[in-house]
């Protein structure tokens, strides 16, 4: 049987105590356009496509020893 201890949970409280607002509330507050989220889906999958892309290239990156 597996115990979850709890060690790999998002955390969900502040330094004091407080709860953190949720991913999705950050997102739709630092990414608002005149009071309303953005709608356009074709930028949200080109912007979704653009980060995998670099996030695959850092990850296929070889690393070089300095000698």
């Amino acid at each position: 049987m597996l115990l979850f201890s709890g060690i790999d949970a998002p955390r969900n409280t502040d330094r004091l105590g407080d709860q953190l607002p949720s991913a999705r509330v950050v997102s739709n507050n630092v990414f608002r356009v005149d009071g309303k989220s953005p709608r356009n889906d074709q930028l949200t999958v080109m912007v979704m496509q653009w980060g995998q892309f670099i996030d695959h290239d850092f990850v296929a990156t070889p690393l070089m020893s300095g000698k």
